[in-house]
C-alpha cells in the first residue's frame, strides 16, 4: 500500500482466477488422472474465454473432478454446445428450472480441440 493525496492505493497485481485451480493434488476424467502438463495447457487456454450465461438442457459431455486434499470440485464441460461451467451440472439443471441462466465460460475452437483430444486419450473402452 502507498499513499498517494491522501488516500491509499493497493500497488497490488490483479490475481487472476483460475477455472481449474493451480495448486490442485490432482484432476481427474473417467476415473483416471490426467497428467501435469494437460492440464496446465487447458488451464492457460482456459482462462483466456469469456463470461457468459447459458441454459442447459443436456448433459455435459466431460465431468472432470478435481481434488484438493479432501475437498471435491467439479467442472462440466458441453463441447458441442461450446460451453463450462465451473460446478456439478445438476446445479444448472436447477437454474433451469428456476428460469435462471447459468454463469459460465463460452468455449474458443482451440480449447474444444484441446479437451476433445483429452476425452479422447482418456476415455474408457
Amino acid at each position: 500500500m502507498r499513499k498517494m493525496s491522501g488516500c491509499y492505493v493497493s500497488l497490488s497485481r490483479r490475481t487472476m482466477e483460475f477455472i481449474i485451480a493451480k495448486h490442485n493434488d490432482y484432476v481427474r476424467y473417467n476415473n483416471q488422472d490426467i497428467d501435469y502438463d494437460t492440464i496446465k495447457k487447458l488451464n492457460n487456454m482456459l482462462n483466456k474465454q469469456k463470461k457468459t450465461a447459458h441454459t442447459f438442457y443436456e448433459y455435459p459431455d466431460m465431468l472432470l473432478e478435481c481434488y484438493k486434499g479432501n475437498e471435491k470440485t467439479y467442472i462440466s464441460i458441453y463441447i458441442k454446445e461450446g460451453y463450462l461451467f465451473k460446478g456439478y451440472f445438476l446445479k444448472a439443471f436447477t437454474e433451469r428450472m428456476e428460469d435462471k441462466k447459468t454463469k459460465c465460460y463460452k468455449l474458443d475452437n482451440a480449447t474444444i480441440k484441446i479437451l476433445e483430444e483429452i476425452k479422447v486419450k482418456y476415455d474408457v473402452k
